[in-house]
């Protein structure tokens, strides 16, 4: 019986021969986002699993079949899924193992984040119908416990709750830390203001929408420079700028249309 040692299951396991195409030794790393079917009928073929091949990275990509294969092969295993996430590992995990009713039992509080949080925080004070807990202007739910970002329930100026993005949690997190520090100045505390700068989002290359105020709103190319000037502005150290400014006009320059179906 042939056993391969440790070494080379980490070298060589999950492509045993070199890439047929090229004739590479190391696996070549595909870094395409979807792939080319056929026509129609492989396409659909790919979708139904009657058909093995690739349809999209987020589901199967070559490189990371090998990865998957080396990994299973190095642990003794049948077959490994790779995930990109830590958060995606342990519920495939969970969900592998647990049937509809199931508990789960953990040594701290576990919270997926949603438009509903988990009822656990109600003895801990009053919550609105997101199950947020309603804090008081400072921030405090009681003397001596602070609530922000998403599990706080806090009003601002039209008597709605704030939304829960990042913004948000930000300045409150920001606005505890003063009143923690006046605190323990002996200093009276101060009421939390949120400070809407607006919402921005891209949906791809020109395509972008920009709201500073409800009533200047705007979109197109000048919305879409508009919001890489500002996570260009956010990013930390003029290097780090640099560097994602020449990545972003590199794929502008090179980016060419994507199509699936060639037939």
């Amino acid at each position: 019986m042939n056993h391969k040692g440790i070494d080379t299951l980490a070298v060589h396991a999950g492509q045993e021969i070199p890439d047929p195409a090229t004739g590479a030794r190391a696996v070549p790393i595909y870094q395409t986002t979807s792939f080319v079917f056929k026509d129609t009928d492989h396409a659909a073929d790919l979708f139904a699993l009657k058909q093995f091949g690739n349809i999209y990275t987020r589901i199967m990509n070559p490189t990371t079949a090998v990865f998957e294969k080396r990994i299973a092969a190095l642990e003794g295993g049948s077959g490994a899924l790779a995930v990109s996430s830590g958060m995606a590992a342990i519920t495939l995990a969970l969900l592998a193992i647990t049937r509809l009713g199931d508990e789960i039992v953990a040594g701290t509080r576990i919270w997926a984040a949603g438009v509903v949080a988990p009822p656990h925080w109600k003895f801990l004070g009053e919550t609105d119908r997101g199950n947020r807990l309603k804090v008081q202007p400072t921030m405090q739910l009681t003397d001596n416990v602070w609530v922000v970002g998403d599990v706080a329930s806090f009003s601002g100026k039209s008597g709605q709750p704030l939304p829960m993005i990042a913004p948000v949690a930000i300045q409150q997190g920001k606005h505890v830390a003063r009143q923690l520090v006046r605190r323990a100045r002996n200093e009276a505390l101060q009421t939390f203001e949120y400070r809407d700068k607006g919402q921005m989002a891209t949906i791809g290359r020109r395509k972008a929408v920009v709201e500073i105020r409800s009533w200047l709103r705007f979109s197109g190319s000048i919305a879409w420079l508009t919001w890489l000037a500002l996570h260009l502005a956010y990013l930390s150290g003029g290097r780090n700028r640099t560097s994602i400014f020449a990545d972003w006009v590199w794929n502008y320059l090179v980016w060419t249309p994507r199509r699936t179906i060639t037939e």
